[in-house]
């Protein structure tokens, strides 16, 4: 027979049980809501990348792991030599995905980037958007309005032509509508995309050479009107020979963080030339606001055509059939350190968009976070490889 004493006893202790479990839920529950308006608020402005330009595709050295990225062969006027298609099946991560993933726009954070390279294409379709203005300039009106020496130097200033005329849509522009493409082309739904194409950064274009020849009193003239003028970084996709001592005392007096190609060489007996014995500028300048860039290819592998030396090479970052923009609205592959650069370039911006305070905390985190690849050790210092790593 039942003890109607116990079961109202027993009704007591379920009751209290049932109440200790609400409470427990609703405590989880409480926890759970602060979790997701606490992540709500700190990605609230997160830009992230849902739809591709339609040449992405192209772009490997963005990518994780692509395969079979087809590089058409050049033409040749010999038909008895037929030059096959290059295959490209990437093993490279550098992590813009992650940088997409995790950059919020910032109307406090804005960045300048000068390329002191050729000419650049500024009405490109991916480009104008992001082309640098001299607000204090009216263009074309013959005066010099903001007292700085150059006259008209709204979008500029060519050191080669000794100019305003800093942009143009012929061969000429290749070389650097390429290097601002690997940087800024925008995320618009046509063409390629830029490491930094969903951000507020702006291209100073600062030309210094024009054809085959280089001069470094140009480099050194465009090095401080760049930094006379506002630029944070700046990008040089080329190398010096002589001229080193004034090249390197220009950096000195700069305040700028400068993201400099370790150069090209290849001939018939040499792949790359040692930076120890054959000096190159600013390649071989040693300041702590200089990265030197050398380049590897789709398998992580040194290029060729890179020079190299752990001494003077700090980071290596892809530079082997690089897709971007060219003049006229055009695209296409192009190798070399030149587009080395660039990207490190990119991934120093994404540092300093994402997790630093100054250029000079993102050049920190852009080295220390660097992948180390113990079969590049003798060609960069520590083996580095550019990668951006996002913190969890």
């Amino acid at each position: 027979m039942c003890n109607f004493k116990e079961m109202k006893t027993d009704k007591k202790v379920l009751w209290k049980i049932v109440f200790n479990i609400a409470i427990l839920f609703m405590f989880a529950l409480s926890v759970l809501l602060v979790c997701l308006l606490s992540n709500k608020a700190s990605h609230g402005n997160q830009k992230e990348v849902t739809s591709y330009d339609p040449l992405y595709s192209k772009q490997w050295y963005l990518q994780d792991s692509v395969k079979n990225v087809v590089v058409p062969s050049a033409p040749t006027d010999d038909p008895d030599f037929v030059m096959e298609d290059v295959i490209l099946n990437s093993t490279v991560n550098i992590g813009v995905g992650d940088f997409w993933k995790c950059y919020q726009e910032d109307g406090e954070k804005e960045l300048v980037i000068a390329i002191l390279d050729s000419c650049v294409d500024i009405h490109h379709e991916d480009l104008k958007s992001a082309i640098w203005k001299n607000e204090g300039e009216i263009p074309d009106n013959g005066i010099d309005d903001d007292h700085n020496g150059y006259i008209d130097d709204f979008y500029g200033w060519n050191f080669y032509s000794d100019s305003p005329a800093v942009y143009d849509d012929g061969e000429e522009a290749a070389h650097g509508t390429h290097c601002a493409g690997i940087l800024v082309a925008a995320h618009n739904g046509v063409g390629t995309m830029g490491i930094l194409g969903n951000t507020n950064v702006k291209l100073m274009i600062v030309p210094i050479y024009g054809g085959e020849e280089l001069e470094a009193d140009n480099l050194v003239s465009a090095i401080r009107y760049a930094d006379d003028m506002g630029a944070d970084i700046c990008n040089i996709s080329c190398v010096f020979q002589d001229g080193g001592d004034k090249i390197n005392e220009a950096i000195e007096q700069s305040d700028m963080y400068f993201v400099v190609a370790s150069g090209n060489f290849q001939s018939q007996y040499i792949n790359g030339l040692n930076l120890e014995e054959y000096r190159k500028f600013p390649a071989c300048c040693k300041n702590k606001r200089v990265i030197t860039v050398g380049s590897i290819n789709e398998q992580s592998g040194w290029s060729h055509f890179s020079n190299y030396s752990p001494a003077f090479v700090d980071i290596a970052a892809p530079g082997e059939y690089i897709y971007s923009a060219l003049p006229g609205d055009g695209y296409g592959f192009e190798s070399g350190t030149s587009a080395s650069a660039p990207i490190v370039t990119g991934i120093l911006s994404a540092y300093y968009y994402c997790y630093a305070d100054t250029v000079e905390e993102a050049a920190e985190l852009l080295l220390s976070n660097a992948q180390p690849n113990m079969g590049l050790m003798e060609k960069v210092s520590q083996g580095r490889i550019v990668r951006f790593l996002q913190k969890h």
